[in-house]
């Protein structure tokens, strides 16, 4: 219901959404801004007329697009721009409450200000693996 709205005209804006049902709520990942928010509270109430459901909106650092595109870019680089300066990218993961992505690297101590201005704001975590 709120993945088809949002993938269709807000890509820019959803990351994800889940649900838990024993409090009837329905969390929302987005990036502010916009009117995305209150196309997801209309879609809702009409799909759902009579439900007592309840929406909570969760910032997320970008959309999932954005994140996906990154976690691909950095894959990308690891066999080559990493590697060549001496740095091994072991995983990349999307963080899935919406912070961005993982880096896990055993040379994540060192390589970490590097990765993070590569790449920027959505790069969550860089961790130190063995």
């Amino acid at each position: 219901m709120v993945g088809e709205l949002a993938t269709t005209e807000y890509p820019d804006q959803y990351f994800g959404a889940c649900g838990d049902a024993a409090t009837r709520t329905l969390y929302v990942m987005r990036v502010p801004g916009g009117d995305f928010d209150q196309a997801v509270r209309a879609r809702v109430k009409e799909r759902l007329p009579a439900s007592n459901a309840r929406l909570v909106f969760w910032e997320a650092a970008g959309s999932r697009a954005a994140v996906d595109e990154l976690l691909t870019r950095i894959t990308a680089d690891a066999a080559g721009y990493w590697k060549d300066r001496g740095i091994e990218i072991r995983r990349v993961a999307v963080c899935l409450d919406g912070a961005g992505v993982r880096v896990d690297s055993p040379q994540a101590q060192s390589a970490r200000a590097e990765i993070v201005a590569r790449y920027g704001r959505l790069v969550a975590e860089v961790v130190q693996v063995g």
